[in-house]
Order: C-alpha cells, then structure tokens, then sequence
C-alpha cells in the first residue's frame, strides 16, 4: 500500500507541475507510458522551485532516481515509463553594437580566483577556475585545454577534455576531475562518448569510458594519416574527415567518409608548406590553410567542393580563424583577417566574398587573438578572445576579452568576460573554445597573477551564463 501511495503522489505532482511550459515538453500526459526510455544526453529532472538540475544518466527499466538536496525535484522512470521535466532556457548577454557600446576601457583584475569559486563576470556571466597545479599535481598542459579549434566539452556538455596525454576528463557541470585518459584529440559532434583521432596510418574513434579503440580505416598507402595536422574538424554530423596521408615526405590530402568508410577524393600536394586542412561543417567544403602567403598554388587560403574541384581562394595572409556558418546560413572563413577598414572579417567558401566584422574605429581594432566557431548547435556567430596590447591598454578594444560577435556586418557582439591574461609565451594565449549551443566558453589564463605567469602553462577558465 505504500507503495502504491508513493507512486500516486509522484504521478499527481507530475500532473500538478504540467503546465510549467507545455512547448518544451516531450510527451504529454496521455504519452508518458508509452515514451521511451531517455538517452544518456537526456535532460530527465527539472527542480519546480529552484534552478534546473540536469541528470545525465543511462537507464534500465528498474531505474528511479531523484536528485539530492532539491525541493519537489521529479524524476520518474519506473518500469520504462518516465515523466520529462522542461528546462529553464539560458539568457544569453545582452547583444549590443559596436560603435554604441564602451569597448576601450580596461581595469586589471584585483584578485586570484579560487579553485572552482564562482564569480560574476560580466552582466548575465560568470567566470569559474577549472583547473589548479596544486590538485592537478603539476604544471603541465593538462591545466588548460588544446586550442581555439579544438573542441574541449563533449557533446552533451557532460565532460570537458583538457590538454596533455594523458589528458584529464572533467565534470561538464561541476568541474570536478573524473579521471586520466589517453584521449583521443576530437570529440564526437553526436556521441557523447567517443573521441576520434589518427594513429599512425589508421584513422580510429574511441569510448573514453571503456577505453575501447576501434580502427575505422587503415590508410597502408601512407606511412601516416593526421586529421589536418591537428586542427582540422570533423562535420558536424560526424560523417567526414579531411586527412593528411603522408608518403617518404610527399603530402596528400584525402576526405573520407566515416560512415561509409570510404575515400571521396584525394589531392597530391607534394611537399608544399601545408599549415593544416578541415572539412567545413555541414560538409560541403574542404579548407586548405598554406604557411607561405601569397595568392600562389600553396600560398594563403583555399576552399575546394569535396572532390577538390571548383578551388576558390580565400585569402592570400595565414590568420587565426575557423571556419563556421554565417547568419545567413554561408559556410565561411572567420579569422583576423586584414580587411580594410576591420580587424575581424569573414569570407565565403562558395565564392569568396569578404564581410568586414569588427571595425577599426579611431584606429582601434582588435589584434593577437584566436578565432572559434565550436558553437555549433547554435550558429551565425564566432567566439573571439582578444588579447590587445601587452602594457598600453589605450591602443585597441575589447581589451583581454572574450566576446561573440555575430556573423553578418551588423557589428553585434555579446560580451562574456575579460580573460584577463598577461601575454608571456603561445602557451599563454587565451584561446577560448565555446561549448555546442554558447552558454559556456573555455579559456586560458594567466589573469596577471606573477605565481601563474611564472609557470610554464596557465590556468583554465570557463565563463557560463547565469
């Protein structure tokens, strides 16, 4: 009997609470015992009188859980029937313009934040420290992530992958370190579990919970593959790879198609000074980035269809970019990219077609920054972390700041945080990375404490939204 009498209040606290958002449900009320069990991605829990709690888990149909510590915190999976709770929806920052906006002044930070204490950042932002030598047991690449291109929260936002090898896998919601792993360098755009990387000549994908390796493709006409000289990304839906075969020195460039497992297309470039290769994301373009500027065969930037035909050239300089999807829904260039009159521009991968971004008002751009487009779930914007100049913070804007600007020419930005790093060496630079949809962004820093800038790697950071 008390039993049934629990199960009772559960199902009328589901129904009393049903009305909290009707269009983010799945299921209604008729559905719930039909409804299939949730993926490991699935948001199962939801607070009715405080912040959303998310559950992450994977089922059985004996499961029942509910979440420690919270007031009417429901979460129903009895026998395969469960109950989803909608989500509170995030607040982004305000979006603002440019030449309306304050974006010169500068005030050095007054504090070293503590490990895994959360701070205001910036108005609908916080700032939080994710990584810490002391508990980390070292100072190594490990306490910060890889880079601006490469992808540091797993696709469901449930684990963060820092640098090293091993590298160190952290809780995507309390930043707490789970474990050590020889992960691979690219997380899976759509399963939370699986990385994928090269190894040798074989092109692999591993489950970081099992440590399984599993080899998708030997390539045994190279005597090694790499994905784009380690910056190159995969689609967004996982299904190509553009790839570096390299054979007694000679470079060919091969996009191959993960779902298939088969080769597209393959283009000999010799031993041209390649700086790296990546598929755009919704797959239609392959972007080849060459060290030697120029407007030459192996100079500047190139676009090409993924059989290597229809070569567009993007742009004769070597900037930081990545490539992303406009506001328009063009797949393009976004780098630091001298445009005249911008500091920041895009350029289209179908035709070539620049867009100045960031103006250069009074002659204060930005400079020495890196350039992310990982938000892919929500596009038409890219992550910018600027660093300015080193001591005189009159000559350009946004200062040591991380910001997203949007992806048209309307010089619309969100302002995240400052990052508040002091420049001492490349393995200093800020380099912030956002998750899938925005709400997070990683970066390195310093924050021009002497005790950190006098170790050889810095901190690791990640602004969120309230």
């Amino acid at each position: 009997m008390k039993t049934l009498l629990t199960l009772f209040t559960l199902l009328l606290l589901a129904t009393c609470t049903e009305q909290i958002d009707n269009t983010q449900q799945r299921g209604t009320k008729s559905s719930v015992l039909t409804a299939p069990i949730p993926s490991y991605s699935d948001t199962i829990a939801i607070n009715a009188t405080k912040e959303p709690v998310i559950y992450n888990k994977v089922f059985d149909n004996r499961y029942e859980s509910f979440a420690p510590n919270t007031d009417l915190q429901l979460v129903i999976n009895l026998k395969r029937y469960y109950y989803l709770r909608p989500v509170t929806q995030k607040v982004y920052p305000p979006e603002v313009n440019i030449a309306s906006t304050n974006v010169s002044s500068y005030t050095m930070p007054t504090f070293y934040p503590a490990y895994l204490q959360k701070y205001d950042a910036m108005q609908g932002t916080t700032i939080t420290r994710i990584s810490d030598s002391q508990t980390f047991g070292c100072d190594c690449s490990k306490l910060r992530h890889r880079y601006a291109k490469n992808q540091a929260f797993n696709s469901d936002g449930t684990m963060i992958m820092t640098g090293g090898s091993p590298s160190k896998i952290i809780d995507g919601n309390t930043y707490l370190p789970i474990k050590d792993s020889y992960t691979l360098a690219l997380w899976s755009n759509t399963e939370p579990h699986y990385t994928y990387d090269s190894n040798g000549k074989s092109f692999v994908k591993k489950n970081v919970l099992t440590n399984a390796i599993t080899t998708l493709h030997t390539f045994n006409e190279f005597d090694s593959v790499s994905v784009g000289y380690d910056e190159g990304n995969l689609t967004n839906d996982d299904s190509y790879v553009a790839l570096v075969g390299v054979k007694a020195g000679q470079q060919t460039l091969v996009v191959y198609d993960i779902k298939a497992d088969a080769i597209v297309s393959k283009k000999n470039i010799g031993t041209a000074n390649l700086d790296w290769v990546s598929m755009s994301q919704l797959g239609n373009f392959v972007v080849v980035m060459y060290k030697d500027s120029g407007s030459g065969q192996y100079q500047g930037a190139k676009s090409y269809d993924v059989t290597f035909n229809n070569e567009v050239h993007l742009t004769n300089n070597h900037p930081h970019g990545d490539i992303g999807i406009d506001a328009q829904g063009n797949e393009v260039f976004v780098s630091m990219d001298g445009l005249s009159g911008y500091s920041l521009s895009m350029v289209r991968l179908d035709n070539g077609q620049k867009t100045g971004l960031f103006p250069t008002a009074g002659n204060k751009g930005i400079y020495g920054g890196h350039i992310s487009t990982r938000n892919i779930k929500k596009p038409g914007w890219a992550v910018v972390s600027n660093q300015g100049h080193e001591t005189d913070m009159t000559r350009s804007a946004c200062n040591r700041e991380v910001f997203a600007i949007k992806l048209d020419n309307s010089g619309t930005i969100m302002r995240y945080g400052k990052h508040h790093n002091y420049i001492k060496s490349y393995l200093h630079d800020a380099q912030a990375v956002p998750n899938h949809d925005l709400t997070k962004i990683i970066f390195a820093s310093n924050y021009s404490h002497s005790a950190v800038i006098s170790r050889q790697y810095p901190d690791m950071y990640v602004l969120e939204l309230k």
